[in-house]
């Protein structure tokens, strides 16, 4: 699943946060050289900094994007699995979608090596619309490399899709 926003902030701020710390650590070492201070006094900053970082993941690990909102609306966020059927014919996938609602924003994975679009997650298809069945040639699904899925000497046995950034499904074959 891709991130969200938010969550990418947060990964590119503890970054940040962790590259200054190493280099503020980095800087003491180079003072101290010899001396044999930063084996006690990295103990002294390191846990408390590992006590700080490891409570900041969980306060910000647990955020939901409804918290977020500004406004005094509620946002609900819908992490229900994708309702489909999903059949292999021999040359193409069919995916209907048997929800009540739209999907936007999908992209799926077959074997856990080919994506459709091909540039998957960053691409991803617009809308699949209630009861609408996607037709998905065999050869449309892609590994990043660019070779193509080929039913004639790869079985599949497994597809998931991700669509709405919050919305998961996954099908399986014997």
């Amino acid at each position: 699943m891709a991130l969200s926003e938010a969550e990418k902030q947060r990964i590119k701020e503890e970054e940040s946060y962790r590259a200054q710390i190493k280099s503020e650590l980095s800087a003491n070492h180079e003072k101290k050289k010899g001396v044999g201070c930063l084996k006690i006094g990295g103990l002294f900053v390191g846990i408390p900094i590992a006590i700080i970082l490891f409570i900041t993941i969980l306060i910000l690990g647990g955020t939901n994007t409804s918290k977020l909102n500004n406004s005094n609306t509620p946002t609900e966020v819908d992490r229900t699995n994708l309702k489909a059927t999903v059949n292999f014919d021999g040359t193409s996938f069919l995916i209907t979608n048997i929800e009540t609602k739209d999907w936007a924003n999908c992209w799926f994975r077959l074997n856990n090596d080919y994506f459709y679009p091909s540039d998957a997650p960053s691409i991803k298809l617009d809308i699949v619309k209630v009861g609408e069945t996607l037709a998905l040639g065999a050869g449309e699904l892609t590994k990043k490399d660019g070779t193509r899925f080929n039913p004639f000497t790869i079985k599949p046995k497994e597809m998931s899709a991700s669509c709405d950034e919050t919305r998961f499904g996954y099908w399986t074959w014997q």
